[in-house]
Formats: C-alpha cells, sequence, structure tokens
C-alpha cells in the first residue's frame, strides 16, 4: 500500500525494569553561537545497565555500570581510553556516582539486596565505603559545596531536600521535581526539575536560604540535563541533542540528530569542567536487543532470553490474538520448550527495521523438525514490550497483486491499482487501527493523490512472504521528500484483502 507520510522515579521500582543503555563520549568545543563536536564512541560497550555518567575530574568519567549481574561504579579514563569497576559490592548495587568537591571521594547511592538505600561516600582509590545519611531514602543528588547537598528524595511524592552533612540537618524545599539535579557553573547554586505545571520548568535553588527561582521551560515532558561552563544547558529527546544558553535565548535550537542506529532515547547528559568532552547515555538499538534474544533462543539460554523482555511482555499470534500475557507465563512456556527441545536453531532469512519494530522472518530447525515463522517484535526503552507471530497456515502466496498494485502506483494508473484490491479492502496502522474500508474509500485517496501530487515512486528494497501474507521494506519519493514505510498486505483469492502500515 502506499502510504501518505506524516511529517517520580520510584528509583527501587526501576532497578527491576533496567534497560540496555551504553555511555557516549564526544569532543566538544565552544563555536560561535553553537558548538563543535566530534563524534560519539562507545566507552561502556558493556551488555545490560549503564548510566549516570558524571566527570570527576576533566579527563575521568564515573556512571553505573553492569557487572555480573548487578550495578557497579565504573570509571572510564580518556586519555588512556581504559574502562575499570571501582567496586564490587555482593550485598548491594551502586547508582549515581558523583565527585564530593575537595575530596578524594564519590558520593552514590546503593541499594542493598535487602531493600535498603541509602548514601554513601567511596574511597577513590581505596573504594572504602561509609554512609553519609541515613535517614533519607535519595534518588538523585548534587553537591553544592563539601558539606551540603540537594537531593531527590523518594516518598508519595519526590522532594526536593536540602542537606548539610556537617550539621547533619534537612530541609525540605519543594516537591513534584524530577531526577535532573545539577550545581550551576560559576554560581553557589543548584538547578532542577519542577514539575508542578503543566510546562516543566528549569529552577535555580539557593541551598544556603531555599529561594528558588525560575530559569527557562524544558523541552516538553524531557527532564534530563547538564550545564557548560558558559551556561548553557543541554537537553536531548529521542536520538537529538538540544542547547540554549537561558542569558541569551528563550528557544531550544538543535545541536546534533544522530543518525547512528546505535543511539536511541537518549537521556542523562553530563560535560566536564573545562567544557571539552560530553557523555551521555542512550539505548541501543531495537535490533540489537532482538539480536540478543535470538542468540539466547539458540543457545537455550532462559536467563538471557528472559533479560530482553520486559515484566509485563505480551505475545501474539498476529495480529493481535493474545497468547501469552507477563514475563512469567513467557518464562514458564519458553523453559519447557528449551528443556525439551536440545536441537534447536533459528535462522534469520530476512530482517526488517522500522523505528521500534523488528521483524524476523525465521527458519527454524526444532528436533529436526523444520519450519518458517515470521517474529515481529516492538522494542520500547530497551527491552521487547510485544512479539507478534506469523504462522503460516497455507503454502506461499503468489505475490502478484502487490507487484501489480506497486507497477501501476509508480505509474499513477489509478484503474488498474484498484483492480489490485479487493472491494472490501481494509487499510490499517499497524498493529490493528482501522483507517478506512472500501474500495470507493480507496479509489477517492488515491485518485487525489494520483491527480495533485507529481514525482511518487515506491521501489521495494526487501519482501517477506509467509503463508497469504506479504510483507514490504519500501522506499518512498514523496513530492521531493524521501521515507522508509513497511506493507503487511494479506491476500484472499487473488486480491489483497488487507493492508497493515508502519511507517517510521
Amino acid at each position: 500500500m502506499r502510504i501518505l507520510p506524516f511529517f517520580a522515579l520510584v528509583f527501587c521500582l526501576t532497578i527491576t525494569a533496567q534497560t540496555d543503555t551504553e555511555i557516549h563520549l564526544l569532543y566538544l568545543e565552544k563555536s560561535g553561537n553553537s558548538f563543535k563536536f566530534s563524534e560519539p564512541i562507545n566507552i561502556s560497550n558493556n551488555d545490560g545497565y549503564d548510566n549516570q555518567p558524571s566527570f570527576y575530574n576533566n579527563n575521568t568519567v564515573l556512571f553505573s555500570s553492569n557487572l555480573n549481574g548487578q550495578t557497579e561504579i565504573g570509571k572510564y579514563s580518556i586519555l588512556e581510553r581504559h574502562f575499570c569497576h571501582i567496586t564490587n559490592t555482593e550485598f548491594g548495587s551502586e547508582y549515581s556516582p558523583t565527585k564530593i568537591p575537595g575530596q578524594q571521594a564519590i558520593s552514590s547511592i546503593r541499594l542493598d539486596k535487602d531493600g535498603k538505600q541509602l548514601l554513601y561516600k567511596y574511597d577513590y582509590l581505596m573504594g572504602t565505603s561509609e554512609v553519609l545519611i541515613n535517614d533519607l531514602v535519595i534518588g538523585y543528588h548534587a553537591w553544592a559545596n563539601q558539606h551540603t547537598l540537594a537531593s531527590f528524595v523518594l516518598g508519595k511524592e519526590s522532594s526536593l531536600v536540602v542537606s548539610d552533612i556537617t550539621a547533619k540537618t534537612n530541609k525540605k524545599i519543594e516537591t513534584n521535581i524530577g531526577r535532573s539535579l545539577h550545581k550551576i557553573p560559576n554560581s553557589n547554586l543548584i538547578s532542577y526539575i519542577s514539575k508542578k505545571n503543566r510546562k516543566w520548568e528549569v529552577r535555580s535553588l539557593d541551598v544556603t536560604n531555599g529561594k528558588t527561582q525560575s530559569i527557562i521551560n524544558t523541552i516538553p515532558k524531557v527532564e534530563d540535563m547538564c550545564w557548560t561552563p558558559d551556561g548553557t544547558i543541554f537537553m536531548a529527546k529521542d536520538k537529538t541533542i538540544y542547547f540554549l544558553n537561558p542569558d541569551e535565548s528563550l528557544n531550544w535550537k538543535v545541536l546534533k540528530t544522530f543518525n547512528n542506529p546505535e543511539i536511541n532515547n537518549i537521556s542523562r547528559l553530563a560535560v566536564n569542567q573545562a567544557g571539552t568532552y560530553m557523555a551521555f547515555v542512550a539505548e541501543v538499538s531495537p535490533e540489537h536487543v532482538v539480536q540478543k534474544q535470538l542468540e539466547a533462543y539458540n543457545n537455550r539460554d532462559i536467563e538471557g532470553f528472559m533479560r530482553t523482555f520486559f515484566e509485563d511482555v505480551r505475545l501474539y499470534s498476529y495480529p493481535d490474538s493474545l497468547t501469552t500475557e507477563g514475563a512469567e507465563a513467557t518464562r514458564k512456556r519458553y523453559q519447557e520448550f528449551f528443556e525439551k527441545t536440545p536441537n534447536l536453531h533459528s535462522e534469520i532469512k530476512n530482517r526488517i527495521v522500522i523505528g521500534n519494530v523488528v521483524i524476523d522472518e525465521e527458519f527454524i530447525t526444532a528436533n529436526n523438525r523444520t519450519y518458517s515463522i515470521v517474529a515481529m517484535y516492538e522494542v520500547e526503552n530497551g527491552k521487547i514490550i510485544r512479539a507478534r507471530f506469523i504462522r503460516p497456515k497455507q503454502k506461499n502466496i503468489d505475490p502478484a497483486p502487490v507487484l501489480k498494485q506497486n507497477e501501476a502506483y509508480n505509474n499513477q494508473d489509478l484503474k488498474t491499482f484498484l483492480k489490485a484490491y479487493d472491494e472490501k479492502i481494509t487499510l490499517y496502522n499497524y498493529p490493528n487501527l482501522k483507517t478506512s474500508t472500501g474500495k470507493n474509500t480507496l479509489s477517492n485517496l488515491y485518485g487525489n493523490i494520483f491527480k495533485n501530487v507529481k514525482g511518487i515512486k515506491v521501489k521495494i528494497d526487501r519482501r517477506i512472504i509467509i503463508g497469504d501474507i506479504v510483507i514490504d521494506e519500501e522506499h518512498h519519493d514523496f513530492n521531493g521528500a524521501n521515507y522508509r514505510a513497511v506493507s503487511v498486505y494479506k491476500i484472499k483469492n487473488g486480491k489483497i484483502v488487507s493492508v497493515t502500515s508502519i511507517q517510521e
């Protein structure tokens, strides 16, 4: 089908839903009213959760890093290009490692296996630790000076609290804040994100008197940010980093949109004190997640397999017949299958990646029985949230109707185009949102397109045929614009009876 283009955190709870993230580093240089930067490099390069970067000094990045299923404090030396873990805590995991001003020490939240969560101080060289604050459950924090810090404190709602380590005092300032807390350069102020209003704000906090002041509205519904030494703020959304200097402008500008498929949903950011390096967190590509799931499947590794799924994962028979709901049921289903199937292998014949959807044509060998399926995986926040399986009930169909309507579309031949479709043709947006029904509606839609839009072409990059379904990966030229799409055709009695469209 030729389709029209369309242009709180409760910290303890997030531990069970950690995504597969990596830390990327790029060189940064101020250039006029903007910045120059290098291509980012992956400095964590580690399976699992790597997150919450900060700078210990201008050439050392700290971050939380997965180690044997737990989260430890890691450091990366920029000059030596070397990574190592500072901690290896048997009874807990560390998060949000942050340099303590004026000390060779790091503060970090530790979540013990018994559920206790406290802020600790770690010796940078020895790794030894001691509790800093024992009467607050802290999720995130930032230091104003050697003895004063602002924290995101957990409770019924998130609270901004100022703590004096020396005086052992805690003062609640505000509620309903975001997780991003930072020392504002060249000041004694801390910035935080206020979520009290519909438009979120970056605000400043004077830790000496508790006074706050608005700085700028955030990018809509974005809470992660950082400062550069000259007072510029960076924020990110999806694959794009934005910047704004509140002393110079009220408008966010694009710094960089990344085309790298391994950089997705950018979140935490940090810039060193010299303003020469930026570290940021990005989710791995949906394809990366699905490939890990495939490898675990072929190894019959139930633990590795389940790590790629959300707790509330749902499995369907395409398009929307629910077969398995939740991680527990999924684990039971596949653990039994792995145990009963010592001879198991899935070979990928074709793979299409479109947005957060990965479509695999798989040839499976299971105890010497062979068969083909198509799996359509939906990946969100670095894990598989839904999977839809097409298991053919007949031999592969002749794709002639699809071929004819492709040719007619490129020739803008409406009469021939419509001949490929059933009278009750139904169009959907993936996975099952009905958008129109009937050939008359189709005729009106594409009659207008063919009449009013010039320069429309489609090229098929990849085609999968499974039973009575044809799946096309398409490259479109539409009135000077280029975009990718996937169309899923269902054919019956030589006519196309439904088309489901997926766009990036």
